[in-house]
């Protein structure tokens, strides 16, 4: 079973499954792109981005949320689950306050 928020996601074949990169050769084409998103949803463009951009914000994302019980203090690095209680309003300041607006 797959949830997010609290919610059950329906984990059936039509609404989960691999995401497909957008070819090399479409992604110069903005048309081609448009309806790529349109058709699927999403835009999958694998190695456009710094892998290393990525991870530093990635720690500084779960760094960030540790206080509230979202993450294990010893898997930040992999963002674990601390697996108990949630602060939702410091979650919430957290997020749109540092984590949205800030330089990172």
């Amino acid at each position: 079973m797959i949830t997010s928020n609290g919610h059950i996601l329906d984990d059936s074949a039509a609404r989960l499954g691999r995401l497909e990169p957008v070819p090399a050769d479409e992604r110069g084409d903005k048309d081609a792109l448009w309806r790529r998103l349109r058709r699927d949803g999403y835009l999958y463009l694998s190695g456009h981005l710094d892998a290393d951009v990525v991870r530093d914000f990635r720690r500084h994302y779960f760094e960030t949320l540790a206080p509230t019980g979202l993450v294990a203090a010893n898997g930040i690095a992999e963002g674990v689950d601390a697996g108990g209680a949630i602060d939702l309003a410091l979650t919430r300041r957290l997020l749109f306050d540092d984590i949205v607006r800030g330089d990172e």
